[in-house]
């Protein structure tokens, strides 16, 4: 896979507007549809092809696929899951893990979750665990609009809309911060913690705390480092309100309950 910067290229962003304007008053020159100018533009033609593009983008898994297996390689090296494998075609999901307590871990992968794909997915019976995970690295790409879009217009509505169930959703952007939220969010979901709210303490070992003798909130953690990053990258009004509001909010419980043991 190439190397992904760590934000956006103001100069390609740039490019990005340019072009977009010029196609939305050249759009009708191109091709052989052998409309007039005005029956081009009333047609819906450009936004049915301009989603369809997107749609074959998003669908590229290739790369998003051989950055997975890196990881869950990595993953069975250090002994963090047992062994997994690729679900197959035959399949909705795409791996099947499984974890060293013996549970069974399902991965369904997307690609940047502004894509209608997002509302297609299904749990499969023997899944203990259910996460999807986005793996987003188009250059072009707004990574807090794309998660902000798929999470609140796709991904939930279709939760509620279908009584469905997920326990984790995993965010590979461009953002530098995302791999260590990732880790933090997918580590704390996944491990016993005694000091958690909404995870069971069975199976704890003091002896291995795993993720919670790095720290007691995981997930509070990781979610609080999302929200913080994605503040310093959008600094307006609107940004501050949201982000800083998700830091905020993140933060006070643990830091009100026990501020020296976080």
């Amino acid at each position: 896979m190439s190397i992904i910067p760590c934000g956006q290229d103001e100069k390609l962003q740039r490019q990005i507007k340019d072009f977009a304007e010029s196609l939305k008053v050249e759009a009708h020159k191109i091709g052989t549809h052998g409309l007039t100018e005005k029956d081009f533009y009333n047609s819906g033609l450009l936004p049915a092809a301009v989603e369809r593009l997107r749609g074959q983008n998003a669908a590229t898994m290739r790369e998003k696929r051989d950055f997975v297996s890196l990881v869950l390689n990595h993953l069975q090296d250090k002994g963090f899951i047992l062994e997994w494998e690729s679900a197959g075609s035959q399949n909705r999901h795409d791996y099947t893990i499984k974890m060293s307590n013996g549970w069974i871990s399902v991965i369904e992968l997307k690609g940047c979750l502004d894509g209608n794909n997002t509302t297609i997915f299904e749990r499969p019976s023997h899944a203990r665990e259910f996460i999807i995970w986005s793996v987003c690295p188009r250059s072009g790409s707004n990574p807090q609009k794309n998660v902000w879009s798929g999470i609140h217009t796709r991904l939930s509505a279709e939760i509620i809309d279908k009584e469905k169930h997920v326990d984790g959703l995993i965010v590979w952007d461009w953002i530098a911060v995302m791999p260590v939220v990732c880790l933090l969010v997918a580590a704390g979901m996944s491990s016993p913690n005694p000091f958690s709210l909404g995870l069971s303490a069975k199976n704890y070992d003091p002896g291995r705390p795993g993720i919670v003798g790095v720290t007691r909130h995981p997930v509070i953690w990781g979610m609080a480092l999302w929200a913080a990053s994605h503040l310093l990258a959008n600094t307006d009004a609107a940004g501050a309100l949201l982000f800083g509001l998700r830091v905020w909010f993140t933060l006070w419980w643990p830091l009100n309950s026990s501020p020296t043991r976080l």
